[in-house]
């Protein structure tokens, strides 16, 4: 996590760096992320069942790095969670919980982004790094109990790593348009319970427009 954060304190002056030796350093953007998300864990105590279609959103900046490589980085609404099922042991006796959550988060990506060379206003991009994502609210139904509010059993904070790429299509001179695939694992506990272990998952189609 920390490492996360450190990085994520450069960014500025990472951008003051390209902007001294790029004519056009800066490149924003708008996209939308339909994704499949789920819920994973090596922990036995829990089981992760089945995972649930969500939708993201938000702004986008590459900041140029050189001809074909940028900082990808922005702010998003995303939204992750999945269905799980484990036993409460709290209780005089054992009870079956079965859990559909559905999690919202401010999210700040931070990848490297590189790209071809353009071929018929077309090119083809590769990213890979991480981010970090604040909770904004946690659901969930819990087996009769449906839209409880369950911010108190996750946690503020995750980190996550991703992967990705696609490819753009230039319609004018500083406007493209994009689509794309990005894999997000996390990278910490999603609950405060620290023995289940789960992290939150997701594989987002992102499209959208640079200019």
């Amino acid at each position: 996590m920390k490492r996360y954060i450190l990085l994520l304190a450069l960014l500025p002056l990472i951008a003051v760096n390209a902007f001294s030796q790029n004519e056009k350093s800066l490149y924003l953007g708008l996209y939308a992320s339909p994704n499949v998300m789920w819920l994973h864990s090596n922990n036995n105590s829990v089981e992760p069942t089945q995972s649930k279609l969500g939708f993201s959103y938000g702004l986008m900046a590459d900041i140029t790095l050189g001809d074909y490589y940028a900082l990808a980085t922005g702010l998003e609404i995303a939204q992750l969670g999945g269905k799980m099922n484990w036993t409460d042991t709290n209780g005089t006796t054992p009870t079956p919980m079965m859990a559909n959550y559905s999690l919202k988060y401010l999210e700040i990506p931070l990848a490297l982004k590189m790209q071809t060379a353009k071929i018929n206003d077309m090119s083809f991009y590769g990213r890979f790094g991480g981010g970090l994502g604040v909770r904004l609210d946690a659901k969930a139904d819990i087996n009769a109990n449906l839209n409880q509010t369950v911010t108190s059993d996750v946690q503020l904070l995750r980190a996550f790593f991703s992967i990705g790429g696609g490819i753009e299509y230039t319609i004018a001179y500083n406007t493209r348009l994009f689509a794309g695939i990005i894999y997000k694992s996390g990278l910490t506990n999603t609950f405060k319970q620290d023995d289940w272990s789960v992290k939150a998952n997701a594989l987002s189609l992102n499209v959208g427009v640079i200019f």
